[in-house]
């Protein structure tokens, strides 16, 4: 996340505002989000530009000498740059108190800035290992465009600032949202800081997804949708009107996900046999394959519990950009034909 401060938020005299600016700048010390150069330059520096914060009431009052230190340390050092593609597709917070000018009021900002970012999935032992793919594979694809994007994402992976949140069926996904919106954590910040992703348990591309899906998609478009109803716009995430970012797979489930290669190289229980009947099927009928004891040779319990672990090995991104190629999506930003992966990502990307 990028973050900038309204000229005006650190001339407000209400303590508890002061406090909670000092809580922020003390934060920012963790190094754990970006800061706008422009507030930087204006806040903490004179027009000589020497740093002059470390004298500011707000400073003196509620911020230790031995951390006033460390801030100014870190400000005057700040070089980490805010390129056009990080401004595009990370979210941008102002901290101020006027809501009528997009601006973030410093309680609410103080959570964003300090806690975990969520991702709520069906089943975070087995999902889990499919977000933890993309984003590893596709932060060390340095041929990428939006390899950066990228790598930000899977660093706040690594140090636990993204992390799953289990909801053990679709159809509790709605009861954990709920929860985790009324939690004091992410009490009115909840669409900067959680996301959903579920299977679309569609049978083909011609058909929609079960009753229970479109439950799902009813909660998140916060609109009436039902089978006779729905439209294909409501499989797309809105980010005007919906209730907060998700994201429903556009094959029938994770494990459609794992490239044929690499299935057809760690599924012991595949023969020959089997794996050529499977490279015979189009990659688009692939994608709504229930596997099953007939087209893999196990059961339905050992596939789950053995295909996630699939996206730990070590294949290149370019295998799962190949796996999705016959599927893209328009980046509404650069206004490239990207893969669901990569849309997947530029979501995530949103929460951290």
């Amino acid at each position: 996340m990028i973050i900038s401060f309204s000229l005006t938020i650190f001339d407000e005299q209400d303590c508890i505002i002061q406090e909670c600016l000092a809580n922020i700048l003390v934060l920012l010390l963790d190094d754990k989000h970006l800061i706008d150069a422009q507030s930087i330059s204006l806040i903490f520096f004179n027009e000589e530009n020497s740093y002059t914060f470390s004298k500011h009431p707000i400073a003196q009052k509620y911020i230790s000498e031995h951390r006033r230190e460390l801030l100014k340390d870190y400000i005057q050092n700040y070089t980490k740059p805010i390129t056009r593609l990080l401004k595009d597709y990370l979210s941008f917070m102002t901290i101020g108190i006027n809501p009528e000018l997009g601006e973030i009021n410093p309680q609410d900002a103080y959570k964003i800035i300090k806690h975990e970012s969520r991702i709520v999935l069906e089943n975070k032992i087995t999902d889990w290992k499919f977000i933890k793919c993309i984003c590893e594979k596709y932060a060390n694809a340095g041929r990428l465009k939006r390899n950066s994007v990228y790598q930000l994402i899977n660093q706040s992976l690594t140090n636990n600032l993204l992390i799953p949140e289990h909801s053990g069926g679709v159809g509790e996904i709605p009861k954990i949202v709920d929860s985790l919106k009324d939690n004091q954590k992410y009490e009115n910040v909840y669409k900067y800081k959680i996301m959903a992703l579920f299977d679309s348990d569609k049978p083909s591309d011609r058909e929609d997804s079960p009753g229970n899906i479109i439950a799902l998609l009813k909660y998140f478009k916060q609109k009436e949708i039902t089978a006779d109803t729905i439209q294909s716009s409501d499989y797309e995430y809105d980010p005007d009107s919906d209730l907060m970012i998700w994201h429903i797979l556009n094959k029938r489930k994770i494990e459609n996900y794992i490239p044929l290669d690499v299935l057809s190289s760690c599924l012991t229980s595949l023969d020959d046999q089997k794996k050529e009947q499977l490279k015979n099927i189009s990659p688009s009928q692939l994608d709504y394959l229930e596997y099953d004891r007939n087209n893999v040779g196990i059961g339905k319990s050992k596939i789950k519990q053995q295909f996630p672990d699939f996206f730990v090995e070590q294949f290149s991104y370019e295998e799962l950009e190949k796996r999705c190629k016959h599927h893209k999506i328009q980046d509404l930003i650069s206004g490239e034909m990207i893969s669901e992966i990569e849309q997947i990502l530029l979501k995530i990307a949103r929460i951290v």
